[in-house]
Formats: C-alpha cells, sequence, structure tokens
C-alpha cells in the first residue's frame, strides 16, 4: 500500500503490519545473491553486517544486533552520532559482511546498529525532513555565493531525525566556511556539518549517464576512484577530448583496458629509422596494434601517400636494415603477401557499391496505364422480343 511519494522513492507500507519499504528511484547498488542460502545468516563467527543505502546511493554499514530479518528494500532507524537516521536496506547477511570487509581494509573503529524497523513516527519525520532539502541547497548556495566563497555546493542531506544537516561541497582551493556555517546554523537551527568531496567523487555521488549510454561507473559499482595518469591516453592513441569525462578529469574506464593496450603494443616492433628499400626510404607514421598493421610515409612527417605494411614484413626490413642491408623494393615486399589488407579498399568497395548521390534524382514516375474495359455482353433478349 502505497504511503507516500519522496525524491528518495515511493514509500510503501505492507499490509497489516507497520512496517515500511522503498521502491522507485532508489537503485540498490549491489545485487543479491546467496547461493540458495537465507540472506540474513551470517558466516559462523561474524558479525551479522547490513548494507544501509541513504541519499544518492551512500552506502554505511551496520551491525544487526536484534538479528532482524531484514529484506533489501526495508526501511530501518539506525544510530548515527549524534541521534538516529533512516536507510533503505541494500544488502543482508554474509554478501553484506563480504562487502564490508572489501570496502575497509582494516575492519577496526566504532561499529554502528540498526535500532529498530522504522516506526509511522519515524517516516513522517524522515519525509518532512526530506522536503525541505532541496530549499536548503538553494539556501547554502545563496549564502556562499554572497560571501564570495569558490566553492561548489552541489548536494545537502538532512538526517532522519533532523538534527544535523550535511552540505557536500568541492572546492580547489581551501576555503574558511565558519561563517557560512554560523549562518546557517542560525537559518535552520540544526547542525552543520560540511563535507568535501574531490572532483571525481562529485559526479560518483550526484550520478549520471556516461557517452557510452550506461550509468556512470562510479556511482554505480566501483568502491573508489583510482587515478588515471597521462600516459594510459598516450598508450591507447586517444585524443584528450575523447577521454575526458564528466568530472573534467580522465575517464576512470581507461584503466580498464590498459593492460590489453599495453601487451599488444609489445608485439610490435619499434621503428626508431626510417626503413631503408632499394629504391626508396619510409618513415613510420602510425600504427594499428590489434590489427598488427603499420604505415609508412616516403617524407618525413607527413600522412600524405601513406604506405600500409604487415608487422612481420616490418620486421624483415628492419633485420635486413641492421645487417646493413636493404630491403627489396616494395612492389617486391608486398607481392609477397597472401592477403592483402588494405583501409583504402575497405572504403573503396563501399563506395563503389552504392553511390553517394544516388538519391539526388528524382525518381521517375511511371506513367500507369489505364486498364482498358472489356465490352459487356449484350443482356439476353426478353421472349417476347425473340418471339417479334
Amino acid at each position: 500500500m502505497e504511503y507516500a511519494k519522496t525524491s528518495r522513492g515511493t514509500v510503501l507500507q505492507r499490509e497489516g503490519r507497520e512496517e515500511f519499504y522503498i521502491e522507485g528511484s532508489v537503485e540498490f547498488r549491489y545485487r543479491v545473491w546467496c547461493g540458495g542460502q537465507p540472506c540474513w545468516k551470517t558466516p559462523t563467527g561474524a558479525e551479522p553486517m547490513v548494507a544501509v543505502q541513504f541519499k544518492n546511493k551512500r552506502v554505511e554499514y551496520y551491525v544487526n544486533t536484534q538479528m532482524l530479518r531484514l529484506q533489501p528494500g526495508d526501511l530501518v532507524t539506525v544510530s548515527t552520532s549524534p541521534g538516529h537516521d533512516v536507510g533503505a536496506v541494500a544488502l543482508t547477511g554474509w554478501p553484506a559482511y563480504r562487502e564490508y570487509v572489501k570496502s575497509r581494509e582494516d575492519r577496526e573503529g566504532p561499529q554502528l546498529e540498526i535500532f529498530r524497523l522504522s516506526t509511522r513516527n519515524d517516516i513522517d519525520r524522515w519525509i518532512a525532513n526530506v522536503a525541505k532539502e532541496h530549499e536548503a541547497l538553494e539556501a547554502t548556495r545563496g549564502e556562499a555565493q554572497a560571501l564570495g566563497l569558490e566553492m561548489k555546493v552541489f548536494d545537502v542531506e538532512y538526517q532522519g531525525d533532523g538534527n544535523k544537516l550535511t552540505v557536500f561541497y568541492s572546492s580547489e582551493k581551501r576555503i574558511d566556511f565558519r561563517t557560512l556555517v554560523k549562518l546557517l546554523a542560525d537559518r535552520f537551527s540544526v547542525r552543520i556539518q560540511m563535507q568535501q568531496l574531490g572532483v571525481r567523487q562529485e559526479p560518483a555521488r550526484l550520478g549520471g549517464i556516461g557517452p557510452c549510454g550506461q550509468e556512470l561507473c562510479c556511482s554505480r559499482w566501483m568502491r573508489s576512484t583510482p587515478p588515471v595518469l597521462s600516459s594510459t591516453m598516450k598508450v591507447q592513441d586517444l585524443q584528450v577530448l575523447a577521454c575526458t569525462g564528466q568530472c573534467g578529469k580522465l575517464k576512470c574506464c581507461l584503466n580498464f583496458e590498459l593492460d590489453s593496450y599495453v601487451e599488444a603494443r609489445g608485439k610490435m616492433p619499434k621503428v626508431k629509422e626510417p626503413l631503408r628499400f632499394e629504391e626508396s626510404s619510409l618513415y613510420y607514421v602510425k600504427s594499428d596494434i590489434f590489427r598488427q598493421l603499420m604505415w609508412f610515409s616516403a617524407t618525413p612527417k607527413s600522412t600524405m601517400n601513406l604506405v600500409m605494411l604487415t608487422v612481420d614484413e616490418v620486421r624483415d626490413v628492419m633485420e635486413k636494415n641492421a645487417r646493413g642491408e636493404a630491403a627489396q623494393p616494395l612492389d617486391k615486399v608486398r607481392s609477397q603477401r597472401n592477403e592483402k589488407v588494405t583501409t583504402t579498399s575497405r572504403v573503396e568497395n563501399i563506395i563503389e557499391a552504392d553511390s553517394i548521390t544516388r538519391f539526388d534524382n528524382p525518381r521517375p514516375k511511371t506513367k500507369k496505364g489505364k486498364k482498358k474495359r472489356r465490352p459487356q455482353a449484350a443482356p439476353p433478349a426478353s421472349p417476347e422480343a425473340q418471339q417479334q
């Protein structure tokens, strides 16, 4: 049964019970996979951990000391410092404990616990605080702009009990926001917590769609945002504009295929000097590491009249040049190739197959001939006419 609609999703109530769960805009970060085991069970000797999700997929881990039978989507009231908060269960049981171990290597420090399943009073207070977040965001941005602070405020989050307001911002410089905190505390009568996030962490919290058409990796499944070096882009022969993500930095996905590029590039011959043939010399221009092809030009630093050679052909020429010999004429080298593979031939075949201007001239209209009517047979004469 639908209870209320919020910016976090639709809050539903189970029939006959004061239990609430959420669905709609909230997409859980983890999939529940239990291998046929009940999701609330934990490994022997391990604490019953529960992954609780808050605004914009922020996930924290809590201990289920009361051994509540929880399901993904259930709204629970958890302990915070100070007060309590309301969040949605994302993962339970031993899968949650496994994710907790991955997220925190030391596994030390105070562990918070789940108080209870959220009651009606908890839900009503939480919904009222969520409704005030947009107003608080606009007010915080206005105060920061009025004070001339060089910071970007991109999100705010109220605690479930309304005792704390967390402001998320990013800045390239160190900001003195003591005056801003005082103004916000006097205006909203709550405790203000300023949390600075890096440039890569901002889209991870807000989410979005990447140029590939999928949800951003940093907001969907990545637990951390590893640095991406500029050498990664150079290894893959990519341009800066094609490698820039929504955060303004190099895309994290460039690291995913880096090992494949390094391995493929290691198999390519390193051409440091021009290739010497009997009739001419060729200078290296570019290469296709996956197709094992290399392009050369007759003049240095020129991209006109490129000549394509395979990796094996280049190695043979380099071996002869190393011995002080000039390779055979280029025509003979290319004639020994079993199968000619050129990029220009592929393009020419496509163009020759269908002309580009085939739709410029209108199609001639065909004259539809009129159907000749067949002569109709005369109606049979009446008996009276036949007698006459």
